[in-house]
């Protein structure tokens, strides 16, 4: 359980830092690349972020390397 919530924290954290840099770089695209999942489903994103958002406290209270 603990790497899958690794994953999960590990393509949030690349998904937010994509944002940041195309907002530092003045980039007028949607760089959310999670939010290319609507094409399959319009609820994916919501989903996948739920995901992340569980896995980042799971990983809070479960600190253990």
């Amino acid at each position: 359980m603990r790497s899958v919530a690794r994953v999960f924290l590990i393509i949030g954290g690349l998904n937010l830092g994509i944002i940041g840099v195309g907002n530092l770089l003045k980039l007028n695209k949607n760089l959310d690349v999670i939010d290319l999942f609507k094409a399959f489903h319009p609820l994916l994103p919501a989903i996948i972020y739920s995901i992340i958002g569980v896995s980042a406290i799971y990983s809070m209270f479960n600190n253990r390397y």
